[in-house]
């Protein structure tokens, strides 16, 4: 299969905008005089002339562990290993164990501080209808996270003013 058919198989814009750039990512680290217009000729001769791909996946994890986010990493390498799996070539039980000990760890850090208007408004810009709806209603009325997840719609009373009241 070629590249444009993988990235077309996939549902959303979006997601077939992350997996171009990153499948254009590595194959650019693996063929550093490729261009974006000489990309399908890289990736496939990358599936037909090479006969091992883990060396390159494993280098390509080692140069980028310092230069990109640990979920970026993961994300980025899971997809190479899908559009292998998409063209018939899979790495093995060992090659895997490897990479997901070489894989830098996915660590959530939390940071206590006072949301600002300027931080609201950029969580705002990243988020999706649901998540908008969650975060104002937690700027708004002051609730806890837990609090607005454990309430019912049939706990929520309207007012004449388009208010809710939550009790």
């Amino acid at each position: 299969y070629t590249l444009d058919e993988y990235v077309g198989a996939k549902r959303s814009e979006a997601t077939r905008r992350r997996t171009w750039q990153r499948l254009r990512q590595f194959l650019l680290f693996i063929y550093p005089d490729a261009t974006v217009e000489t990309l399908e000729d890289a990736a496939r001769h990358f599936l037909t002339e090479r006969s091992d791909h883990f060396p390159c996946i494993l280098q390509f994890v080692r140069e980028y562990s310092s230069k990109l986010a640990p979920m970026t990493l993961n994300h980025t390498v899971s997809e190479i290993q899908y559009w292998l799996k998409w063209n018939s070539r899979e790495l093995s039980v060992q090659e895997r164990a490897v990479l997901k000990n070489t894989l830098p760890r996915c660590v959530v850090i939390t940071e206590d501080e006072v949301l600002t208007v300027p931080m609201i408004r950029q969580i705002l810009d990243h988020s999706d209808v649901m998540m908008r709806a969650f975060v104002l209603t937690l700027a708004s009325s002051g609730m806890r996270a837990e609090e607005l997840l454990s309430v019912r719609f049939s706990d929520m009373r309207q007012s004449k003013c388009r208010y809710f009241h939550i009790p």
